[in-house]
């Protein structure tokens, strides 16, 4: 059962666009080693199960497995914002056999941040872009708002009354964003992951979230 009342594409003026990338630890040394992949490949996703990038590099995997002949399997590697599964490719033997599917956070934005256990440009080899997940912004059917400027003209009303799921640094970043451009004060709750900040805005628990990956059966059932 979903709470969530509306959504709203923002302006990319406002809010950052989130890439998903396919990586692997690099430079990649696969080469004479016969032909690839001979073996199981094993594709990390640095956050929690059932976020956007999750959902995209099992969609990949998939059609990976069926087009290569060899199983490329999903694992999670949740925890620092993306970092810990992040490293963990970065340091993998660089021959092809462990790949991640990692977005913006921990290539982008941490390193502005955190003293990194890896350096994204050095320790990770691109190998494509697959996928643009524009932002979307929810709300709790309680709140007395029924567009972006309603919503923007309550909580300058309520400063400091209402909260928004931070679940990962992007989104954090994308709440921080909002609030900066609307001059309002909405307090961040942080959440470990999409996932389970999604699932705090189906239980009630927050009443603002953006997110890249919300199901539409959500939108659907109310």
């Amino acid at each position: 059962m979903s709470f969530i009342r509306w959504a709203a594409h923002l302006s990319h003026k406002i809010l950052p666009v989130a890439a998903i990338g396919l990586l692997a630890a690099g430079p990649l040394t696969a080469a004479g080693q016969g032909a690839y992949p001979n073996r199981a490949v094993k594709i990390v996703v640095p956050i929690s199960p059932g976020s956007g990038t999750d959902v995209v590099a099992r969609m990949v995997a998939e059609r990976l497995s069926k087009a290569l002949g060899q199983p490329f399997t999903v694992e999670n590697k949740p925890g620092a914002d993306g970092n810990i599964g992040s490293d963990y490719v970065a340091k993998a033997s660089p021959d092809g056999y462990v790949l991640g599917v990692i977005a913006s956070s921990p290539l982008v934005m941490n390193p502005a941040i955190y003293k990194m256990p890896f350096d994204p440009m050095k320790d990770l080899a691109p190998i494509t872009n697959l996928a643009h997940l524009g932002l979307i912004l929810g709300v709790q059917p309680s709140l007395p708002v029924k567009n972006v400027q309603e919503l923007i003209a309550h909580a300058k009303a309520n400063p400091g009354k209402l909260n928004y799921a931070a679940g990962t640094t992007f989104f954090h970043l994308a709440g921080e964003l909002f609030k900066h451009a609307t001059d309002t004060d909405i307090v961040a709750i942080p959440y470990n992951g999409t996932a389970p900040q999604v699932t705090a805005m189906l239980g009630n628990e927050v009443d603002v979230i953006f997110d890249a990956f919300l199901g539409l059966q959500h939108f659907k059932s109310g």
